[in-house]
């Protein structure tokens, strides 16, 4: 949360505090300075209206029919973010990515609904970044209840929530097959021919929560072929939603550049 500022006092000279909650439930407190610091209290009171404008803008994006993923998607994303994941090398790709695309050619879909309808975070993790320093301190961990209740063989492990399923995917010769990279505590999915998918990855932002999260996305036409490819590979409820956004975000790109 954005928080507020308070005054304390007890040592002889007075400070401020930013008193917010980094996660649900939990409350914490950042040192400022000291009340005459007048630069600190007016950069942090600045950074603060900020992410309150964020979060008004992003609900009201919500209203107009934007997608805007929820508070535990937001959680995991804005902590690879802040890790800077994506800025080395991580892309998001999957059912999140299709629908930050379809935010950004303003296209209003309907969410997938029913069986199969969760949207867990997919990540490609190019070559370049399973090379850096990066990949062995994710916060991913193998979860064998998360792979027997959702399919998926990866949880994004945070204080104060439980395990987010989620879907990391390499390259690989064939597809389906779990790939266990030492040093890495973690195991990913390989994909063949994967290298259309970090051709032309652009930057991009993923509506969630209250917060508007910088990430990396692959190229729209590209990413359509990846979703259709992947709806081949998942139970039929989970696949009919993946063709769907993949259709859609077809659908949303030929009208922003028609073909000749």
């Amino acid at each position: 949360t954005p928080g507020t500022l308070q005054r304390r006092t007890g040592t002889g000279y007075a400070y401020w505090y930013r008193v917010y909650y980094p996660v649900p439930g939990k409350q914490a407190e950042t040192l400022v300075g000291r009340e005459n610091d007048q630069n600190a209290e007016n950069a942090m009171r600045a950074q603060m209206a900020a992410a309150e404008s964020v979060a008004r803008q992003v609900g009201m994006l919500r209203k107009l029919g934007y997608f805007v993923a929820d508070k535990i998607t937001a959680r995991a994303l804005v902590e690879l973010h802040n890790l800077g994941a994506f800025d080395a090398g991580l892309i998001l790709s999957g059912s999140l990515a299709c629908l930050a695309w379809l935010n950004e050619f303003g296209a209003r879909v309907r969410p997938p609904t029913g069986e199969g309808a969760a949207l867990h975070p997919e990540l490609f993790a190019t070559q370049p970044f399973l090379d850096g320093p990066l990949a062995g301190t994710l916060p991913l961990t193998p979860d064998l209840v998360v792979t027997a209740q959702s399919g998926l063989h990866v949880a994004i492990t945070l204080p104060g929530i439980a395990p987010i399923p989620c879907d990391v995917i390499v390259a690989g010769d064939d597809g389906g097959t779990p790939l266990s990279t030492s040093p890495l505590a973690w195991s990913a999915i390989t994909i063949p021919d994967h290298d259309y998918l970090t051709t032309n990855a652009t930057r991009g932002v993923l509506l969630a929560g209250g917060q508007c999260i910088p990430v990396r996305l692959p190229d729209p036409a590209h990413l359509v072929w990846h979703q259709l490819y992947a709806s081949t590979q998942h139970s039929a409820a989970r696949a009919e939603n993946e063709r769907r956004l993949a259709l859609s975000l077809a659908a949303a790109l030929l009208a922003h550049d028609p073909w000749p």
